[in-house]
């Protein structure tokens, strides 16, 4: 600000000349605020959106000069100090200074602070003398939206960082690494990866056949993937397994190719494997050589069988234990599993002994030698006569309280991942185990240990990937006056894992709100990466004021550049003002609302192209008023694809009998409908099923 002239201040002023009324009225209109002053800094002109930001709520408010603005109102940089008046803005341009882009803190007379882009330069004035014009325009709005996409940049940085799989992005076609995660920077501990050709970091892919696969990814734009490939750059002899995918990420034109590589280690995994399979020739000799009954070895084969299917945990160890007992012709059986720190064992299953004993007791290796020699050499232990063990053996207690005559300890999983010790008692008679039912045990072990180490790898990809989920979902909605939202949603798959489906809720101007929902083709990170750039493009357009059906309209250009060949989504975009009940709305490809009420029904919809296959398309706003009390359901195509045994739809007949004509809320609806979803299909769905419901709650 000027403070150079000490004239008293006339007042705004119109812009001179034949034309001022015009551009006057022009200037008035524009979202920036505009203000024209002379040398002396009287304030020549300034337009209805400069005297909003200055805090004022009356043009008459408004001093005659810049002098007249202190002390109340403020003008700080970016880093919130304050400016000299020689740095103003008004001062600059007087002083020759071109501005084109400068930004600015103004705390106004309504004590309210607002963050403006500032430009202006030199004009001249009726009769000759120099001014200068400004202008400002608030930006925010921006801001925010800029600051929550650094906040969803920054998290979904943060889970990749987190994931115990191996991410890396490299450059085609030099193959250069500019993206790499924790996990791939151990893989070359004290290396810096980013920059780095991927040839110098690691130079036994070439001969492998990475590279070549590669540059095909890059090529061609189809995903490869390698299954527990042995890699031996660490030592020699001594290979590490992983399963490998490579996949090219979309671009915009222009832009270079990029190949994510996604490397999970399966070391474990394979030796696993190879113990198991190797243990099984081994035994397999051993029950032949010991003429082991044809029935016993049916039963293992059947064992092994169920133990493959199995996805939980603790049904698994009860199979196996009651199985074991029972293949044996034991009266009793425990199985104990080793916990993180590796020092203990805990019960998790049993068969002829108490629960409240077996579940839960922990065994201190340290304390139960015995054991522990079992864990460190996997050799069983074997007491024919467990009632003659001395008073100083820490079984002996265990022994006592459950009569156990006989019993035997086998080693679950490897010498270098011990799992937990399986437990065999025998009761009413002693019993001397034979080495064909040794072999039987270890066998049966070595089956359990791979399903095992499976099961807990499973159970890390779900904690994961629910995280991702997390992410991609939001994890509540903006408060609105006269509204009540709610959604739910439901995995097709047992084990976790990221889908298309998505949907938000925005507040907008004037107390309306937003609402979209839809479907990413595709799953896992892809699909992710998707559905978190469409939720911040969307809202982008929102903010221009536009119609649905325009919004669409450009949000399908915008995605074309960003998706690859038979990458598209499924948007319905839905605008609802809850004070008067109107309703716009407008579908890309996705299945149309439901209206609650005594005769539910569907929206009429003449069907249209999903968002990213054509950059011609154009989507058309429909229009209805939602009353009081009512909801409109939004919903995936997983809702109504939803099939039963006989492998009949659910259909839009079926959600339209399950949404209740009166809800005490949106959340009650929503549970109403998936209940109904997953009671059709009988609690199996064939794809993600998600459900958004808008509740205009009643005056």
């Amino acid at each position: 600000m000027d403070e150079r002239s000490n004239l008293p201040p006339p007042g705004p002023a119109e812009p001179r000349g034949a034309s001022g009324a015009v551009l006057s009225a022009v200037l008035g209109q524009l979202p920036e605020g505009v203000a024209v002053v002379d040398a002396s800094g009287r304030i020549l002109y300034a337009n209805a959106e400069a005297v909003r930001i200055w805090g004022f709520t009356d043009p008459c408010q408004l001093p005659g000069t810049w002098q007249g603005f202190e002390p109340r109102f403020q003008v700080r940089d970016p880093d919130g100090e304050p400016v000299p008046a020689e740095r103003r803005l008004a001062a600059r341009v007087l002083a020759g200074e071109r501005i084109d882009d400068v930004q600015y803190q103004f705390v106004g007379q309504d004590g309210v602070l607002r963050w403006v882009r500032c430009a202006g330069g030199l004009v001249e004035l009726e009769g000759g003398p120099r001014g200068a014009w400004i202008s400002f325009r608030d930006v925010g709005r921006e801001e925010t939206i800029l600051r929550e996409l650094r906040d969803e940049r920054d998290l979904v940085a943060a889970l990749v960082d987190r994931s115990p799989l191996a991410v890396a992005v490299v450059r085609a076609p030099e193959l250069v690494v500019e993206l790499a995660n924790d996990v791939a920077k151990s893989l070359r501990p004290g290396v810096t990866m980013v920059g780095m050709p991927l040839a110098e970091l690691f130079p036994e892919v070439g001969p492998a056949g990475f590279l070549d696969q590669l540059g095909q990814v890059a090529a061609t734009g189809q995903t490869v993937s390698v299954a527990d490939a042995p890699l031996e750059w660490w030592e020699p002899g001594q290979p590490r397994s992983f399963s490998i995918t490579f996949s090219r990420l979309p671009q915009p034109s222009g832009r270079p190719t990029r190949v994510l590589i996604i490397a999970r280690e399966t070391t474990a995994e394979v030796t696993a494997r190879a113990r198991a399979e190797a243990i099984a020739t081994e035994r397999t000799r051993d029950l032949a050589r010991a003429r082991v009954t044809s029935a016993r070895l049916r039963s293992l084969v059947d064992l092994a069988a169920a133990i493959a299917s199995v996805e939980d945990l603790d049904a698994l160890l009860y199979l196996v234990t009651g199985e074991a007992a029972r293949l044996l012709g034991s009266e009793m059986a425990s199985l104990f599993l080793l916990d993180e720190r590796g020092d203990q064992l805990t019960g998790r299953a049993q068969v002829g002994m108490d629960d409240e004993a077996v579940l839960g007791m922990r065994i201190n290796l340290a304390q139960w030698p015995e054991v522990g020699e079992v864990m460190r050499t996997g050799r069983p232990a074997v007491h024919v006569q467990a009632d003659q063990l001395v008073q100083q053996d820490p079984e002996r207690r265990f022994v006592e309280r459950f009569g156990i005559r006989s019993y035997v300890a086998v080693r679950l999983g490897s010498p270098g991942r011990p799992l937990g010790v399986l437990f065999v008692n025998y009761t009413r008679r002693r019993h001397r185990f034979s080495r064909p039912e040794l072999a039987f045990l270890e066998t049966l072990t070595s089956y359990l240990s791979v399903t095992v180490e499976r099961a807990r790898l499973v159970s890390v990809l779900r904690e994961a990937v629910t995280s991702l989920q997390a992410a991609v979902l939001p994890a509540s909605f903006p408060t609105v006056p006269g509204l009540d939202a709610s959604a739910l949603y439901r995995s097709a798959s047992e084990v976790a894992q990221v889908g298309g489906d998505f949907y938000d809720l925005f507040a907008l101007d004037g107390g309306r709100v937003a609402a979209v929902i839809g479907d990413v083709c595709g799953k896992g990170v892809a699909a992710a990466r998707h559905t978190v750039r469409l939720r911040y493009e969307l809202r982008t357009l929102l903010e221009e004021d536009r119609p649905p059906g325009r919004v669409l309209t450009a949000f399908n250009r915008r995605v074309q550049e960003e998706f690859v060949a038979d990458e598209y989504a499924t948007l319905l975009l839905l605008i609802l003002d809850p004070a008067t009940g109107a309703v716009s709305w407008s579908s890309a490809g996705h299945p149309p609302p439901v209206l609650t009420g005594p005769t539910p029904r569907t929206l009429a919809f003449a069907g249209s192209l999903p968002v990213g296959l054509f950059g011609d398309a154009t989507y058309h706003t429909s229009r209805f008023t939602l009353p009081p009390g009512r909801c409109v359901v939004l919903y995936t195509d997983g809702v109504i694809e939803a099939r039963n045994p006989d492998r009949q739809e659910f259909g839009t007949t079926g959600l339209e009998a399950a949404a209740p004509a009166v809800a005490a809320s949106a959340a009650a609806v929503a549970e109403v409908v998936l209940k109904q979803v997953l009671s059709h299909s009988g609690g199996h769905l064939d794809d993600d099923a998600a459900v958004l419901v808008l509740r205009r709650e009643p005056a």
